[in-house]
């Protein structure tokens, strides 16, 4: 089974976190979201992405891709 890693080269670990929300505070919390530097918003599914930029080197062979770093639902009663 192939070894899944990071940009770094460190194991990936997936994981999902769950916190609850007061419903009426979801647009405060979306645009607070948005607010946030490195993130992609979907906003027909509530959805944002986080992205890690990448990590530029002296030698561009050695340079990285920025990657995932997070998702955040808002869709529902609870961020994910």
């Amino acid at each position: 089974m192939p070894e899944l890693r990071n940009t770094d080269d460190d194991e990936l670990l997936l994981a999902t976190e769950r916190y609850g929300f007061d419903p009426a505070r979801q647009a405060e919390i979306e645009a607070a979201l948005t607010k946030m530097a490195n993130i992609e918003r979907d906003e027909e599914a509530s959805t944002f992405t986080l992205i890690r930029p990448g990590k530029r080197r002296k030698d561009p062979a050695r340079s990285s891709a920025p990657s995932l770093w997070a998702r955040v639902n808002c869709a529902s009663k609870r961020t994910r």
